[in-house]
């Protein structure tokens, strides 16, 4: 048995034991004498006189001192291990853990069977000793039954149970799993994973030991050489026919069995309905890109899937997209009265080579550019311009505001004098002149917000490096108090600036797209960040997309999707899942978050809007569709930690800090209880009528004579 304090320092309170001490020491009698006229009818009382004090009421006294005692020990907050009944306490019997896979890899087969079957004779030969406890897990894991000892209650849960749509995560269940470990009174814990244990489903850079003592015993439930046909990936391009818009989809298609695959079904379905099949043949372990289509585009958002014929794991084998029929964004560039020919050309072709979405492209010089040019563009580009004179200037103050794109290239002719004091105040910042860095040979982009549109899809380490492009010459930019710097140069100026203006977006660049002011234009990163940035200003215009299992949707991201402003909603929104349960959402609260649980399309119906629904595609996670089994052996011994010294007499409570054993014993409340007690009898005893104590005076104790 150990004793510990929480809190030691409490301990200094003994101190307050020479307070009972000195009221018994020093409560003297009085010895002055106080005449009455009268004493006839007062007792004489004889005046003793010592030479030493005694304590005379030792029973008041031990009361007083063991409440100050009781009180400092429950401020200290002692912790004894191993004597408290409790769930801090080794009890004889067995707690057993056992832990279910349910990703949707566990739908490979009969696999999902054989894993029941593994839990219940688990669970059969336990005795009525024996906490039971049943958790599932995939990239969460779940306390489906609370530690029982009827065994029965974890078979009856099964029937409720079947294999998800998310990935396997075992570090996820042993957490779990420690979680009850930690409440568990009994001396022997034993945790029994039932999985197909894939080696994906392992990561060794995430801590998954369990408590000391604890064992660990794996039934790995997984096929023999199993074989697996899926779709990893969908890419779809656009063309026209005839006047009607057409699309082509490219799907990646893996075998990933030993054995070779003939005439495997390859299908297309646009909206529920087959839109073009084809056959596909692959030896083992490779994989291939199968064109299908090119098929008519519906005119509204529509549903795509990719299927392939039937094999033993079905949920990878159907890849969804959501599909947009969006038009091509207008794009005018705005060039200067004395522009050469070719001073937009490499920002003409970089936006022509775009296809999701694709650009359509008008060119103007600013002295003949007309307002119902620039009501028509969705972005608006002044590429090394001054700012359109009279009626056009007017149009494109107005434009913006209502919810257009502007970027302002600045170059040699782009004076800020052609600016006027309204259309001054759709711009990020001020420029000053021309600042010349070609004897440095050139600065670079820094201090870039990747989290801004027009730099996240840089974000990762593999996407493009836009810090290497040089720039030798740029304007000097005073940004506005009202404006965010994306983007700056290597030396500190500058670089991109951005603001709202209204409902639309106002970007300013200081250096032309002319391979003179930098080789920007020459990059491989210079066609996704002209997309990138011209998509952004367009209203970031839906892409064709789709999202995991397990992730969520907002759905105010959703209406504004479909143009629609969640203030003027005043209806609920419905969302349909896969498995066609509807519910409904009211999105005029908080931001609505939706979590997708299933692979498929989630439909969402705004009630009372003319359009019909927007689709939501949701697919698996394919890192679970690799079936390549996990070492077992060396997942159990990185797992499992031995159970040494005071560990082994003590169970798990010395895995616990003092706090949570604390929590578990809550012993100082008795003691606090136990000083309350002692006060309120001490109380009572001193201040009984006629009872001598050292408390402050009576008048018996007066000295009267």
């Amino acid at each position: 048995m150990n004793l510990s304090l929480l809190a030691p320092l409490f301990l200094a309170g003994l101190v307050a034991l020479g307070v009972p001490v000195l009221v018994h020491l020093t409560n003297k009698d009085r010895k002055d004498v106080v005449r009455f006229p009268s004493l006839r009818f007062l007792t004489r009382l004889p005046y003793r006189q010592m030479r030493r004090q005694r304590i005379q009421h030792w029973m008041l006294f031990a009361l007083r001192a063991l409440a100050i005692v009781l009180l400092v020990a429950a401020f200290s907050r002692p912790l004894v291990d191993g004597m408290l009944a409790g769930p801090g306490t080794e009890a004889p019997g067995r707690e057993l853990i056992v832990v279910l896979d349910r990703s949707y890899s566990m739908g490979y087969g009969q696999t999902w069977e054989r894993a029941l079957d593994a839990v219940r004779a688990t669970v059969a030969g336990e005795g009525p000793a024996s906490r039971m406890s049943l958790i599932t897990f995939d990239e969460q894991a779940t306390l489906i039954v609370d530690p029982t000892s009827d065994g029965s209650a974890l078979v009856r849960a099964l029937d409720t149970l079947g294999p998800g749509a998310r990935a396997t995560r075992l570090p996820a269940a042993i957490q779990r799993a420690n979680q009850v470990l930690a409440e568990s009174p009994l001396g022997q814990r034993e945790v029994v994973v039932i999985s197909d244990f894939q080696a994906a489903a392992w990561d060794r850079t995430t801590p998954t030991a369990l408590h000391p003592g604890a064992t660990l015993r794996p039934v790995d439930v997984s096929a023999d050489r199993p074989s697996n046909r899926l779709v990893t990936s969908v890419d779809i391009t656009r063309t026209e026919q005839e006047g009607r818009q057409a699309m082509t989809v490219a799907a990646r298609v893996v075998n990933q069995g030993s054995e070779p695959v003939a005439e495997l079904p390859v299908i297309l379905e646009v909206n529920g309905q087959e839109a073009f099949r084809t056959n596909v043949s692959l030896p083992p372990s490779e994989s291939q890109t199968v064109r299908l289509g090119p098929v008519a585009q519906p005119a509204t958002m529509s549903r795509a899937t990719v299927r392939l014929g039937d094999d033993l794991l079905a949920p990878d084998n159907a890849f969804h997209v959501a599909v947009t029929s969006r038009p091509a964004v207008s794009v005018l560039i705005i060039e200067g009265r004395n522009a050469r020919g070719n001073a937009s050309l490499y920002l003409r072709e970089a936006l022509r080579l775009a296809e999701d979405p694709a650009f359509a492209v008008d060119r103007r010089r600013v002295d003949r550019v007309r307002p119902v040019d620039i009501l028509a563009a969705e972005v608006v580009l002044l590429h090394d311009s001054p700012f359109p004179p009279g009626a056009a200037g007017t149009a494109l103050v107005n434009h913006v505001g209502e919810g257009a794109g502007l970027w302002v290239v600045l170059g040699a002719g782009s004076p800020l004098s052609s600016w006027p004091e309204a259309a001054r105040e759709l711009l990020p910042g001020t420029w000053r002149g021309v600042v010349d860095r070609v004897d440095r040979q050139g600065v670079r982009l820094a201090n870039v917000d990747y989290r801004h549109p027009a730099f996240e899809i840089f974000r990762g380490a593999d996407d493009g490096n836009v810090a290497g492009p040089r720039f030798f010459r740029y304007r000097a930019v005073d940004v506005a108090d009202s404006s965010e710097t994306v983007a700056r140069y290597t030396d500190g100026a500058p670089a991109l600036v951005a603001r709202r203006y209204h409902r639309g977006r106002v970007l300013l660049w200081g250096s032309p797209f002319d391979n003179s002011w930098s080789d920007l234009p020459v990059q491989p990163v210079f066609l996704p960040f002209v997309h990138r940035v011209t998509q952004f200003l367009g209203g970031e215009r839906t892409t064709d997309g789709w999202r995991l299992a397990g992730q969520a949707v907002d759905l105010e991201d959703v209406l504004a999707d479909m143009d629609i402003d969640i203030d003027t909603l005043r209806q609920e929104v419905i969302v349909e899942a896969p498995g066609r349960e509807r519910r409904p959402v009211d999105v005029t609260g908080a931001s609505p978050i939706i979590a997708l649980t299933e692979a498929g399309f989630y439909e969402v119906y705004p009630l009372g809007r003319e359009r019909a629904s927007y689709p939501v595609a949701v697919n698996v996670d394919r890192r679970e569709s690799d079936l390549r089994g996990l070492d077992v052996a060396a997942f159990v011994a990185a797992t499992t930690l031995p159970d040494t010294g005071a560990l082994a007499s003590a169970g798990q409570t010395a895995t616990l800090t003092p706090a949570e054993r604390e929590r578990r014993q809550g012993l100082w409340w008795y003691l606090l209880l136990g000083a309350i007690g002692l006060l309120t009898v001490e109380s009572l005893w001193s201040n009984r009528p006629g009872q001598e104590h050292p408390a402050p005076a009576t008048w018996r104790r007066a000295g009267i004579e």
